[in-house]
């Protein structure tokens, strides 16, 4: 039976969450994925987060969806892609586990079970399909106990260090501490024998720490030594991770890249237990940039930011945070997110001046967000009770809806939807509409309001609550 008559098979839409069972960060089997690049290291998690409750059915996705849940920004045809994932997948199914076992005659059996039944990739279609194989579909269905994390933070991870700890610490996200013995350290690591404790710190402790104190809050590395002896000759015995730990509630699956920047560096900037010198190294990790970027910049006093971004390339720019360009593009919801977040640092006084303007104009990118989708929803009532055609401008002028002018004047702060304040009357100048849906819009209007109010209003209160958590 070839895939596509396959009655199991599923075309999925990709999740970004990854939930896995605890068994997967302590099976040595999977200890290899941390000799993989960095693109197949990625691409295996973003793969196994979709067996989740999935069964072992044959799940298939398009490879360009994939590289954008991936954050793969390299300049590659789709061609290209594909087959780069081929090759991925190639390491995939070499990923097998070996038991020995006696069968019921008492004879040694020797058995071989790959995780991948399947991993195939269309170069015409760019499709993909991937089975896991019915041994290990336990590790990812029906959990119990489980370790779960956002993809985007850890595509986000450069070093595979961070990344192998990051998976581990995360089975522990709401307890805040784990320990480690130097044993247990050194084989989670695969640290080479010839590594002194002084190779382990600069070449593993210190990248992890400012890496990973972008996503853990108040993230702490301490060596532990073991007592008695004095001071002289003290022997070390364990390394402990401790951070703040994270509600039962929270959210792990990420709104959007901007607000975790925007978290990130507020973790990395708050953490006491950093340097001055490792939070810039922090924030150029987290960036992607030149160590000691970030440095230079702030010592230049080049940044006016909290987020310490250069100035503006060009006067012409919206924005004086140069991440925030590509907020217009993003949803109301997302829009929302990061108002609160921002709103929520300027109560705390962490806002520089033009991160103030910055809100300034996130607030009103918002309202004119909100009162595009009000006009969308009045558009849908009429198109379900009349024939009558209305595009969304059309319908704004309707109900008298504040214009791009009227929105720019509103006052900083000036965000909570109550787009009342703006609807006098609905009128209809040109008759297009009858007078029986007029009186149904007119009567219909406020039910539309008190609906779209709510569910801002419920927004807000999942996302506070989630940054009451963090922040």
């Amino acid at each position: 039976m070839t895939a596509k008559n396959n009655k199991t098979e599923d075309k999925i839409k990709l999740m970004p969450l990854v939930k896995f069972s605890n068994s997967v960060n302590d099976n040595h089997l999977f200890a290899v994925i941390d000799t993989f690049t960095e693109f197949e290291n990625n691409l295996f998690i973003a793969c196994i987060a979709q067996f989740h409750d999935k069964g072992t059915r044959i799940l298939s996705f398009d490879t360009m969806e994939m590289k954008s849940l991936l954050n793969y920004d390299k300049h590659i045809s789709s061609k290209a892609y594909a087959q780069k994932i081929d090759q991925a997948f190639a390491k995939f199914l070499n990923i097998q586990e070996r038991t020995l076992e006696k069968n019921d005659d008492g004879d040694d059996i020797l058995t071989r079970q790959h995780v991948f039944n399947l991993a195939q990739v269309n170069l015409s279609s760019f499709e993909a399909k991937i089975q896991v194989n019915s041994a290990f579909a336990k590790l990812f269905n029906g959990l119990d106990r489980w370790t779960r994390f956002s993809l985007l933070q850890y595509t986000h991870l450069k070093s595979m260090y961070s990344k192998r700890l990051y998976r581990s610490l995360k089975q522990y996200r709401t307890v805040g501490t784990r320990s480690y013995t130097i044993e247990e350290f050194r084989e989670l690591f695969t640290v080479p024998e010839s590594y002194a404790p002084g190779n382990i710190d600069q070449k593993i402790l210190k990248p992890v720490s400012q890496e990973l104190s972008a996503v853990f809050k108040d993230f702490r590395i301490q060596k532990i030594y073991k007592k008695g002896g004095g001071v002289r000759g003290r022997k070390l015995d364990k390394y402990k991770f401790t951070w703040s730990p994270e509600n039962n509630t929270q959210r792990d699956i990420s709104i959007n890249d901007l607000l975790e920047q925007t978290i990130a560096i507020y973790y990395i900037k708050t953490n006491k237990f950093l340097s001055k010198e490792d939070r810039f190294k922090a924030i150029d990790r987290y960036k992607g940039i030149k160590l000691g970027t970030t440095k230079k910049l702030y010592e230049n006093k080049q940044s006016t930011s909290y987020f310490l971004d250069k100035a503006p390339t060009s006067k012409k720019s919206t924005y004086q945070r140069i991440s925030l360009k590509k907020v217009s593009s993003y949803k109301t919801q997302a829009v929302e997110s990061l108002v609160l977040l921002y709103e929520r640092l300027n109560r705390d006084g962490q806002l520089a001046k033009s991160d103030i303007q910055d809100l300034v104009e996130l607030e009103i990118l918002l309202l004119k967000k909100q009162v595009k989708d009000f006009a969308l929803k009045v558009k849908e009532f009429l198109s379900t009770h009349d024939r009558v055609t209305n595009n969304v401008e059309d319908v704004m002028k309707k109900f008298k809806a504040p214009n791009e002018a009227e929105i720019n004047k509103l006052s900083v702060n000036n965000k909570i939807f109550d787009i009342n304040q703006y609807i006098y009357d609905v009128v209809d100048e040109d008759s297009v509409l009858s007078d029986n849906l007029l009186d149904n819009l007119r009567l219909e209007l406020p039910n539309i309001l008190y609906s779209q109010t709510n569910e801002y209003k419920n927004r807000k209160t999942n996302v506070t609550d989630r940054f009451d958590g963090i922040i």
